[in-house]
């Protein structure tokens, strides 16, 4: 690919998303001099190769369109492409649709994105994130890009989350934000992405035109020049543009307006009476067909067919058409230029449908549902209208909101759950009612209608069968295990309480409780309950109930020191799966990943890296997002755990942007946040440390993380040589060691007790060794052939008694596995042990440890070990230390391949990575260099070539 720099001339198109940015009315803009030059220098900055931005806001009318034709034209000036995106007040019922259309509309590719409505789930949403980010990038690299939002209030969530994604992920490429908003309070949403882009730019806020620029605007819409007379009369419009061209051109058409020799004049007092009065006021000088043409494209949403127009209003074609043709010319309908007719205002058809009576409109706004419907207009279109003009017993109605909710329910809960509800109230007296209910019941409490659906409930009770009802607690149970505890306890023992329910569900049931006591430590408890559930699932005879419970029993067998049981119970558990065919075991989650997780935490990283990386592979090739997040966040764990810590880094750093885009941040905190925190302890990074330590809080204050949280803080307290707070953080780690519940990391890593035995004793808390080292021993007694398991007894045993044999030993058995950092650890330990008595062994051994922390990056390890060397006389080199500007074979790959102007996708593809994985190697590079864009990046690279 050629990559042409921003400002290269080239041949602009005539696209209608470029023809929509033209000015239309042929008069210059005015009394904006300072705003356009503001406009022009945010243009001119993309020479320096980084991301500029520029949020317009300003009231309704006051010149926030305009400024963005202006803007539209310097930027084709300079070579720019154009990317326009012009939401509606309905756009949110069409998820990413205006979006689509404009990267479409600029695309060179050919491909055109699209996206079924019904399917805007979160790994849909990504996937078509990803497309549209690589359509912008290419346009970038062609010769830079103007990305223009008009109406950035009335963009749907997942339009918003993308703009805010692209704005941080495209930072380092020549692309113009131009962002116009309304100046009033917007929603939670819209305020997020005016704050992201906000974060990297810089706000500009329209006022209405001082006194000499509407002087002028009169003059040009006069051609003459206003009197006094006429200027005090616009004085009315407070100097709105809009107003103002309205006001004029109502002087206009009602002939209140004279000109002689130049000058413009009017009777004093004069206003046209379509200024100040009403919209309608206007329409009705119309001719009466018009009048009804017009407020029946009003329900029918401010883009319409002359189809669905003619349906609605059973006029002959004919007279449709010149009713149309009297809308357009009176500036109510203009062309939209995608084959439909629009309103030319959000406010003149607000303003219209409001003129229907109440009791006529709601029949109209019901008969275009059915008309819009049969035309296959999209059913989140008309829902929200149906909803608010539906009666009680429309049965019609409730079956369209019923679709409209099952269509939503992955994509926004939030406004399913609402239609449901609404779905439900309107058979409220039919038979259809209980069902319904029991149907939509678990989609309420997904979508946070609790107290609704509590009440529904308790109107069904002895109406629903014991089934439907298990169906919605089974529901809540697996909803709130991750974050009521209780609640989710208390609906398996409701669902568990009704009589009669069948085998499978009530197993289901069994099993959901089984994960809620399994988070509150009740681990007897739970072991009661697995058993109770393979009881049930024998009887129902599922095949993948019982896979879930094994997977449940084998977790248990593992926290139990169990190795080898945990082991069969996992194969059982997978093969069942795998039996069934429903589901690769690489999609089922959390229980797929669990083979990788206990081969990691015994020792076997090797087998762990392999199972992961094939995770990834299998899910990729499915494009399941998802479960391909989840095997990222792990493989970044398991890379940790073998001293590889730039690639668990880079790794979970790109976990971490899936995790934000899928929104499972919750899940994401104990693997990803325990990555990154651990990392920026052993690399000595202090702002990554400054920058993490929200994961470790966050699990800290939480029930089912908090073990990990505190224990991530205790080992930040070590580093700092705050010994109290790190005895105190550490308490409820010692309380649980006996316990089989993870006590500092989950999955559990075992040498967590050998940190935690040296943290102990340099606190001067010897006392505690006596309880770490007693569970250390029962674990290898019950696993006699694991290394890991035998090197940690005498790891730690060699640390009470000072017995460096012992440690010699254990680091014998860490040789065997694939953990460095620990070998390296046992090394310096030893040589600690040994330095008192032969300097010359402590040598070599702290030698062998710093080779080994070096290897890993693991910064502050080998500074300290550099100082244990020259304590006793021997002065290593910094230079084996790779200096911070030196870029690792990948990042070098990637960089060539900037350099080429290849897309993040094309890198990514080009070598088997992800594209998150891409942008976290560019960061990396540019942290190193010191650079911030991908142009400085190639004049690096260039100029190292020659």
């Amino acid at each position: 690919m050629a990559v042409r720099e921003f400002g290269t001339p080239r041949q602009t198109t005539s696209s209608s998303a470029v023809q929509g940015l033209s000015n239309s009315d042929g008069f210059p803009t005015r009394g904006r001099a300072a705003e356009t030059a503001r406009i022009t220098a945010t243009i001119d900055a993309l020479y320096s190769g980084t991301s500029q931005t520029l949020i317009i806001r300003g009231i309704p009318g006051v010149g926030k369109t305009r400024a963005l034709q202006d803007a539209a034209h310097t930027a084709r000036e300079r070579g720019l492409n154009i990317i326009f995106c012009r939401p509606d007040p309905e756009s949110f019922l069409m998820p990413l649709a205006p979006l689509l259309d404009a990267i479409n509309e600029a695309s060179r590719s050919g491909t055109r994105l699209a996206l079924d409505p019904h399917t805007t789930d979160p790994a849909s949403r990504y996937w078509i994130a990803q497309q549209v980010q690589e359509t912008v990038e290419q346009l970038a690299l062609d010769s830079g890009v103007a990305f223009i939002v008009d109406d950035l209030q009335w963009c749907d969530p997942g339009s918003l989350n993308i703009l805010r994604t692209l704005s941080n992920r495209l930072s380092d490429m020549p692309i113009l934000w131009l962002l116009a908003v309304r100046a009033d309070q917007q929603s939670a949403d819209v305020e997020a992405t005016v704050d992201a882009h906000r974060a990297s730019g810089d706000v500009l806020n329209l006022e209405p035109l001082d006194t000499r620029a509407v002087e002028a605007m009169v003059s040009d819409l006069l051609h003459a020049t206003p009197d006094a007379a006429v200027l005090e009369a616009v004085e009315r419009t407070g100097n709105v543009p809009l107003l103002v061209k309205e006001f004029v051109q109502g002087l206009e058409d009602e002939h209140l307006v004279t000109t002689q020799d130049g000058v413009a004049t009017m009777e004093t007092g004069a206003i046209p009476q379509s200024f100040g009065i009403s919209t309608m006021s206007r329409l009705r000088r119309l001719p009466a067909a018009t009048q009804n043409v017009i407020q029946a494209a009003s329900v029918l949403g401010r883009r319409f067919t002359l189809s669905s127009l003619g349906q609605l209003t059973q006029m002959p074609q004919n007279e449709l058409l010149a009713a149309a043709k009297d809308a357009t010319d009176a500036g109510v309908f203009i062309d939209d230029g995608h084959h439909r007719a629009a309103f030319r205002h959000d406010i003149v058809r607000e303003t219209v449908e409001q003129s229907i009576p109440p009791s006529l409109r709601d029949l109209l706004i019901r008969e275009a549902a059915s008309i819009l419907l049969k035309e296959g207009d999209p059913l989140l279109s008309i829902a929200t209208r149906v909803a608010a003009s539906a009666k009680r017993g429309d049965r019609i109605a409730s079956n369209i909101l019923s679709d409209a909710a099952d269509a939503l329910t992955t994509a926004d809960a939030s406004q399913a759950a609402q239609f449901a509800l609404r779905a439900i109230q309107l058979v409220d007296a039919l038979p259809c009612h209980a069902a319904l209910t029991a149907r939509f019941l678990p989609l309420l409490w997904s979508g946070g209608l609790h107290s609704e659906a509590r009440e529904l409930l308790a109107r069904l009770e002895g109406r629903l069968t014991p089934e439907q009802e298990g169906e919605f607690r089974l529901a809540v149970s697996r909803i709130q295990a991750e974050t009521t505890i209780q609640e989710a306890m208390d609906a398996a023992n409701a669902g568990l309480a009704l009589p009669g329910i069948p085998s499978t569900l009530r197993a289901r049931l069994l099993a959901s409780k089984a994960m809620s006591l399994a988070n509150q430590g009740l681990h007897d408890d739970m072991r009661a309950t697995l058993r109770a559930a393979r009881t049930e699932a024998d009887v129902a005879g599922d095949a993948m109930t019982l896979a879930f419970i094994e997977t449940g029993d084998s977790m248990a067998a593992f926290n139990e020191n169990a190795f080898d049981d945990a082991l069969t119970l996992i194969t059982s558990a997978m093969k069942r799966v795998s039996n069934a065919g429903s589901l690769p075991p690489s999609r089922m989650l959390p229980e797929g990943l669990w083979p990788a997780c206990l081969a990691n935490s015994t020792g076997d990283t090797a087998r762990a890296d392999r199972i992961t990386q094939d995770g990834i592979a299998e899910t990729e090739a499915l494009h399941d997002i998802v479960a391909t997040s989840f095997w990222t966040m792990f493989r970044s764990r398991v890379l940790l755990d073998q001293g590889r810590l730039d690639e668990a880094k880079t790794l979970a750093e790109a976990a971490l942007e899936l995790a934000d885009d899928l929104e499972n941040g919750f899940i994401s905190q104990s693997t990803i946040g325990l990555v990154l925190f651990r990392v920026a302890l052993l690399q000595a990074d202090r702002p990554a440390l400054d920058r993490y330590r929200r994961f470790a809080v966050s699990m800290a204050a939480s029930q089912p993380l908090r073990r990990i949280g505190k224990w991530l803080l205790a080992l930040e307290a070590e580093q700092d040589g705050d010994w109290a707070a790190a005895t105190a953080l550490t308490q409820e780690a010692y309380d649980t060691l006996e316990q089989p519940v993870p006590s500092m990391t989950s999955p559990a890593d075992f040498f967590d007790d050998v940190t935690f035995a040296r943290m102990m004793l340099a606190a001067g808390r010897p006392d505690r060794l006596a309880r770490i080292i007693s569970e250390a021993d029962r674990r290898a007694e019950l696993n006699p052939t694991n290394d890991l398991c035998r090197g940690i007894v005498l790891h730690l045993h060699g640390l009470r008694e000072d017995d460096a044999e012992a440690v010699a030993a254990a680091a014998e058995y860490y040789r065997r596995i694939a953990r460095p950092l620990i070998l390296a650890s046992a090394l310096e330990d030893i040589g600690i042990l040994r330095a008192g008595d032969d300097a010359s062994n402590a040598e070599s051994a702290w030698q062998e440890a710093l080779a080994l922390f070096e290897s890993s990056g693991a910064s502050r390890e080998s500074n300290r070990v550099k100082m244990r060397l020259r304590s006793i006389g021997v002065f290593p080199r910094d230079a084996a230390a790779p200096p911070s500007t030196d870029l690792t074979n990948r990042e070098l790959e990637v960089l060539a391949r900037v350099a080429a102007g290849l897309t993040t996708q094309q890198i990514a593809a080009d070598l088997f990575i992800s594209p998150h994985t891409v942008t976290s190697h560019v960061r990396h590079m540019y942290a190193k260099w010191g650079v911030n864009s991908r142009r400085a990046l190639r004049s690096l690279f260039d100029g190292q070539a020659s």
